[in-house]
């Protein structure tokens, strides 16, 4: 080949390397020993992870990034040098069998280049919705698209990286998080998307307090004056204002709850002139 192109403006490099820059897989979820699965419990998966591998190489593209064809490229690369490292030279049959290894993309947006309605050689809808499947040579990549994802408490994963906010809404009030230290990370997820305009919810707390707030709003004035009436004097007078803080109460209520300041006033002061 040197010598086919001797005279013309090409180089011809002979082993050229091509593992310097390093190169980075975003998620690599990979399947414990025989022993170990065996004494686990296992959770009811999000769709699309039902299905596990061994080795699930997977590729994650947030709000502010495109799952371009480059990025699908990028992925196969991947599959490539994983396969490499983990089956030497019989790498080809590794990544070939569905078994043993699973290409994933996850992205925010829907790809524009994904056509769900193409034939089955450029993209195809699997039985779930959101979950589309490619065929490239021997491999069969899977794109997971989290907005459009069915919206169930097994999917609260998805829901939290669907850049939707009622879904994400949804994700932080249903995820069940096995680790405690999840919840910094969730705080991250909600700033993240407080940047990009994403408003949502942190604690399920945050997230129950607002849609208690907003059906309190939405009930019936029979129905929340009956909700007020079932609150203590003190956090009725402490919160609501001036007119629905004495709306409904007795006198003997008000004059109680007068005298009690009185005496924490009288309390202060004394304190204040003994100092």
């Amino acid at each position: 080949m040197a010598d086919v192109v001797t005279g013309l403006p090409f180089e011809v490099v002979q082993e050229l390397e091509l593992s310097r820059p390093k190169q980075r897989l975003d998620v690599a979820i990979i399947r414990l020993t025989e022993t170990q699965v065996s004494e686990h419990r296992w959770p009811e998966l999000p769709d699309g992870l039902t299905d596990l591998a061994d080795h699930n190489l997977v590729s994650y593209k947030s709000i502010r990034e495109s799952l371009t064809c480059g990025a699908m490229w990028e992925l196969v690369s991947h599959a490539v040098i994983y396969g490499k490292q983990h089956w030497k030279k019989a790498w080809e049959a590794g990544v070939a069998d569905r078994l043993k290894l699973r290409l994933i993309a996850v992205t925010t947006h829907h790809p524009a280049w994904l056509m769900p309605d193409a034939d089955a050689a450029q993209g195809r809808r699997t039985d779930t919705n959101g979950v589309y499947e490619l065929g490239f040579l021997q491999l069969v990549l899977r794109v997971i698209v989290p907005s459009e994802i069915a919206k169930t408490p097994r999917n609260a994963l998805w829901h939290l990286l669907s850049g939707d906010r009622e879904l994400v809404r949804y994700g932080m009030e249903h995820y069940q998080a096995r680790d405690a230290g999840l919840y910094n990370i969730l705080n991250d997820l909600r700033q993240s998307y407080a940047m990009e305009g994403v408003e949502v919810p942190y604690t399920k707390e945050d997230y129950k307090r607002e849609v208690a707030r907003e059906l309190f709003l939405k009930a019936p004035p029979a129905d929340r004056r009956e909700w007020l009436d079932q609150l203590p004097a003190e956090e009725r007078l402490g919160r609501l204002s001036p007119d629905e803080r004495l709306s409904g109460l007795s006198p003997e209520q008000i004059e109680a709850y007068l005298d009690k300041l009185h005496r924490q006033a009288g309390r202060a002061g004394g304190k204040s002139e003994a100092s």
